[in-house]
């Protein structure tokens, strides 16, 4: 989890691999938290996503930092899920924080040395990226409906996703996702740390 040196810049075939088997599972995992959330909690469970995910991807996170401790792996992490929203019709910004937030934490995790701490404020902005399907909702509202008709949705839909925007919820969202993931991020590191060597290999005592 620690390091001396500066950013190491070079991914070679076998640290894509890694990375594109783990960008896979965390794709995986993120899509079955979300049709969760929302067959438990119709209309909030949208909301609730960065959260719940902050507090469950953490070891997926922290083990592929393990195994590939070089810049660029968070970055094309974050960048799976914001291709998807992409791809998927999401509105046409949601994407942006994903590789934003992504960068920002590759800098803080890989720029001087390494250590808990930094790895641990890495995996709370990288954990804001999927915040970028919600802003809209606050800062384009105007936009974000008529995305919303254009995709085929009624009334009645566009009225419940609505329903929950307020300042004070936009607060208590943030504060979820911060809280959660530094639940999640420090989970990640226990795991890291009880089950994984500095090498990325498994312990066997």
């Amino acid at each position: 989890m620690k390091g001396n040196t500066a950013m190491k810049l070079n991914l070679s075939t076998k640290d894509l691999i890694t990375t594109g088997v783990f960008s896979g599972l965390y794709f995986v995992i993120v899509t079955i938290i979300t049709f969760s959330c929302m067959f438990l909690l119709p209309g909030l469970g949208n909301f609730l996503l960065p959260s719940v995910c902050a507090l469950l991807v953490g070891p997926i996170y922290f083990v592929l930092l393990d195994r590939v401790p070089k810049f660029g792996v968070i970055t094309i992490l974050s960048s799976v899920m914001g291709v998807f929203m992409l791809l998927t019709g999401h509105f046409p910004l949601s994407f942006i924080p994903n590789f934003l937030f992504g960068i920002l934490a590759d800098c803080l995790t890989h720029i001087g040395s390494r250590n808990k701490v930094k790895d641990l404020a890495g995996y709370i902005l990288f954990s804001f990226g999927l915040i970028g399907p919600l802003l809209p909702l606050w800062f384009m509202k105007d936009q974000y409906i008529n995305d919303l008709v254009r995709r085929g949705k009624d009334t009645v839909y566009i009225d419940q996703t609505f329903s929950y925007v307020s300042n004070s919820f936009l607060v208590i969202i943030i504060l979820l996702i911060l809280l959660l993931s530094i639940v999640g991020g420090l989970y990640g590191q226990k795991m890291v740390k009880k089950h994984f060597n500095k090498d990325g290999q498994e312990c066997l005592d």
